[in-house]
């Protein structure tokens, strides 16, 4: 086919200069044997339209041929451009593919050494923890170790202890019996050995005048002048001053009896002199003579001596020269414990109400502590017993020979009979003072119960009632453990109110005015817990069996027992009519069961247990699940109406349990399950005690159990009696006894139960008239025990709170600010009145006040406007924008003030100033 510029007559180009079609353009390819014959429209090449305008000179053909080649490069560098741009475009995504591998294989290297890392980690914790372990174990052996040491050191240190004791006490006993044989078997001197001595006049008096002042420190140095000195004349002066020595220590008795041995093995009058002289003390004809001669002080400076200690250091004294052989008469002991048995018989001791009874209680009280001092001291020679638990037996004791013997066998029943006397009176007394105490404190509860505290007269009578129990209890209970006598049982009574006498009372808050408090805060909390619906006006009153239906019933018996026979297997009946005919019922039952099948028996409790449970399209089963949800007032009252009509004792006994097994973790809904049982208990009698009772039993055990667990299980518990209480469904009584009980043990959980109750109905029982007086009394108890008590800070504040949810403090009232009208003016228009609606009349009132006046008011209260609404500032933005073109310098200022707020906000920062800085 000829070309385009040979058909047009211009030089041919070779074959491989001409225009090849590309495969990138299939329309030249097409357009191209249009333009080699010349023909076509205005769709055709420029070349080929040439000849038709032009008649198809050289001239013209050879522009032609010049102008092809230019577009055929032109395509060509297009060509070469867009491959150069795809090889670059491939360059660049295999570029892309590279990189992107590198940073996947980079990335994996990171996983993988983060991994490594990790699993290091890992590796040195689990490490460190086995060496935690490690070392734990061994503190905890080494501490084991070292407690199981102290713990050996200690029962060793013990057993060296008694062991120590013990050698004393027998080395004690060794020289007891060496002096006894020695006293026993004297060898007095004669009197050319009393030659040798010294019988200088200044001497001996100077010797006896010590005498009367003898310790165990001037024991050795008595003894020593004792030996030197010749005192065959001062015997009965030596005697007087012993028996006038004030012995107060058990040293000095020792120190004295072992002088009265030297003295009776050298001077044969003594121990007849001495004896008499020592015993007179206890001779009635002569007590009242020496009581007060002897308890006088002996010099100026001394303290003086009481007549029981006087009696008791004689007696000891007598006892321990009995048992060292100075006289080995037993009578003088036994005449003693007769006149100390004697006393105890006295007929008043038993007489209540006689005058003289506080007297001859002390005077037996006295009598009782010389008694178990002579026992402690001559258990084991005189009365053949063991006072101590850690001794033998009285079989096990060391045989005592009869030389060594201080009573007989006959004498030592007679001691025994006479203490054994002694310890039975003490146990009846003791009877009686637990019964006077018993009846003190019932006479003190019902006084707490009717005026809610006692006066200072039955505060100290009761104390004084209670100390005189406690001596004789500590006295009856030491004589009977010495003397292997069993003790009495005194029965305890749990109702008993024990009293904190020591404890100072706390006068009431004055109120400001003399009205009583509302007892509830606001008028929607009176009105739940005091306008209770009545179901006899809503429900039919058959439901409820009235007048009516126990009309019928009397009228016929059989009607009755076949109504409560029902009953019992689950159908609805009146609670009246469950005691009037119950016996009828049970006669009727077993007559007509005889009659009736077993089967027939199943079938109709079946058919009427179903009827009973739904009625009226309620199911008991539904009410029952539906508890939960019932959240608010109307929903609790519904469900106290659709209950009536399936109302039946079992029923009853099936709500109240589900009640009472409300969720511990639910206390919001305890309020309204008491609004149901409070509705509930104006109809059917039985529902509200039947609660209380299981509540107060659950409370009981929990106290009584007096362990640190199911706290929330005892917080639900106080917290449903404390709800129960405001409907009045709770007696006040139950309340404070419960709270009496947590205070009495004011320790650990009994603690958060009585804040607990306090929290819930501490306020209502404060205000209400007929309890306040007692509330204050309880309140004030526990605000002194968390004052004694060393609380941690929870429990501190868990206290304080309850207290003052009671009794909320005092609080002085706010005084306003007497601000100007001007300012009040303008802190009306800015901060109350202004809105987007009215800034223009805003801006005109404010335009008209005297700015060179009140112009930083204005400035002021535009700071304040976090006192306004916050959906108010921009149109207070917008009111000073507005000011700003008439008053120049506004809007600097209030911009500088602004500023400086927020800056020292940030630097102040406040939390209640919050709102402030965002304002």
């Amino acid at each position: 086919m000829p070309s385009e510029n040979s058909y047009l007559g211009g030089p041919s180009m070779p074959p491989q200069q001409q225009y090849q079609p590309q495969p990138q353009q299939p329309q030249y390819q097409q357009q191209q044997p249009q333009q080699s014959f010349g023909g076509g429209g205005r769709n055709n090449a420029r070349g080929a339209s040439q000849p038709r305008r032009g008649g198809g000179g050289n001239k013209q053909g050879g522009r032609t041929s010049r102008s092809q080649p230019q577009s055929s490069n032109t395509h060509l560098a297009q060509q070469q451009q867009q491959q150069q741009q795809q090889q670059q475009q491939q360059q660049h995504q295999q570029q892309q593919q590279v990189n992107e591998q590198e940073q996947r294989e980079k990335e994996a290297e990171r996983v993988r050494l983060e991994a490594e890392a990790q699993e290091q980690a890992k590796a040195l914790e689990i490490e460190r923890q086995k060496k935690q372990a490690e070392e734990k174990a061994r503190k905890e052996q080494a501490e084991r170790e070292a407690e199981l040491k102290r713990q050996e050191d200690a029962r060793l240190a013990k057993e060296a202890e008694e062991a120590q004791k013990a050698l004393e006490a027998q080395k004690a006993r060794q020289e007891m019996l060496e002096l006894r044989r020695l006293n026993r078997n004297a060898s007095r001197p004669d009197d050319a050995f009393f030659k040798t001595l010294d019988s200088n006049f200044k001497k001996n008096t100077a010797f006896v005048k010590k005498l009367s002042k003898i310790t165990d420190e001037s024991k050795e140095k008595l003894c020593q002048e004792l030996r030197g000195l010749n005192l065959s004349r001062y015997v009965s002066e030596a005697v007087s001053s012993i028996a006038e020595s004030r012995l107060t220590k058990n040293g000095d008795i020792t120190a004295a009896v072992h002088i009265c041995s030297l003295m009776h093995q050298r001077y044969a009058t003594f121990s007849k002199l001495l004896l008499p002289a020592i015993a007179r003390y206890f001779d009635p004809k002569q007590q009242a003579q020496l009581s007060a001669a002897s308890t006088a002080p002996a010099t100026p400076g001394e303290a003086p001596i009481s007549e029981l200690q006087r009696k008791r250091t004689t007696l000891r004294l007598l006892t321990e020269l009995f048992l060292v052989g100075v006289y080995t008469d037993p009578s003088v002991l036994s005449s003693i414990l007769k006149e100390l048995v004697k006393a105890c018989k006295n007929p008043v001791l038993r007489d209540r109400d006689s005058k003289d009874r506080e007297a001859a209680l002390t005077t037996f009280h006295q009598n009782a502590l010389l008694v178990i001092s002579f026992i402690r001291l001559g258990s084991e020679d005189i009365l053949g017993i063991a006072t101590d638990k850690n001794q033998r037996s009285p079989a096990q004791l060391e045989p005592v020979t009869a030389e060594d013997a201080v009573v007989s066998p006959e004498q030592q029943k007679q001691f025994l009979q006479l203490l054994r006397t002694f310890a039975n009176t003490a146990k009846d007394v003791l009877v009686d003072e637990h019964k006077i105490l018993r009846n003190t404190e019932k006479e003190n509860h019902r006084a707490l119960q009717a005026k809610g505290e006692l006066n200072e007269t039955e505060k100290s009578h009761y104390e004084k009632v209670r100390k005189s129990y406690e001596r004789f209890l500590s006295c009856a209970s030491t004589l009977c453990e010495l003397l292997g006598e069993e003790m009495v049982v005194l029965q305890e009574d749990e109702n008993t109110t024990r009293l904190v006498v020591d404890a100072t009372p706390v006068k009431p808050k004055e109120t400001k005015s003399n009205e009583p408090e509302p007892i509830f805060d606001d008028e929607d909390t009176r009105s739940f817990y005091e306008d209770l619906p009545d179901l006899r006006q809503l429900v039919p009153a058959v439901l409820f069996g009235d007048s009516e239906a126990k009309s019928k019933s009397k009228q016929n018996s059989k009607e009755d027992a076949a109504v409560d026979t029902k009953d019992k297997e689950g159908e609805v009946t009146s609670p009246r009519q469950e005691g009037v005919t119950a016996e009828t019922a049970e006669g009727n039952t077993e007559q007509s069961g005889s009659e009736e099948t077993d089967e027939d028996k199943k079938k109709k409790a079946k058919s009427s247990a179903v009827a009973n449970d739904s009625a009226g399209g309620v199911s008991l089963e539904g009410l029952l699940q539906r508890l939960p949800s019932c959240v608010n007032r109307d929903l609790i009252d519904k469900a106290a109406i659709d209950f009536c009509y399936i109302n039946s004792k079992g029923n009853r006994k099936k709500l109240v349990k589900t009640v009472f097994n409300a969720p511990r973790t639910q206390l919001a809904l305890l309020p309204y399950y008491s609004r149901l049982v409070a509705e509930l208990n104006l109809c059917m009698k039985d529902v509200g005690p039947m609660l209380v009772a299981m509540l107060e039993e659950e409370f009981n055990f929990l106290f009584k159990k007096k362990d640190q667990m199911n706290i929330e299980t005892k917080i639900k518990n106080i917290k449903f009696l404390g709800e129960l209480c405001k409907f009045k469904v709770a007696s006040h009584n139950l309340i404070f006894t419960c709270l009496k009980e947590c205070l009495d043990d004011f320790l650990h959980h009994n603690i958060d139960i009585a804040c607990a109750l306090l929290e819930t109905c501490g306020r209502f029982l404060y205000r209400t008239p007929e309890t306040q007086v007692r509330t204050k009394h309880m309140l004030d108890i526990m605000m002194r025990l968390k004052n004694t008590k060393n609380l941690e800070n929870r429990l501190d504040t868990a206290v304080e709170n309850a207290f003052y949810m009671c009794i909320p403090p005092d609080r002085p009232a706010r005084k306003e600010k007497l601000l100007p009208p001007i300012v009040r003016y303008i802190h009306k228009l800015i901060l109350t009145d202004l809105s987007k609606h009215n800034v223009k009349a805003v801006l005109k009132q404010l335009r008209k006040i005297n700015w060179e006046q009140d112009g930083n008011v204005v400035l002021d209260t535009m700071l304040k406007v976090h006192k306004g609404k916050f959906s108010n500032i921009p149109v207070v933005a917008s009111l000073a924008a507005g000011l700003s073109k008439h008053q120049k310098q506004l809007g600097v200022h209030l911009v500088d003030l602004l500023l400086e707020e927020i800056r020292r906000g940030i630097e102040v920062n406040i939390f209640k100033q919050q709102q402030r800085r965002v304002a």
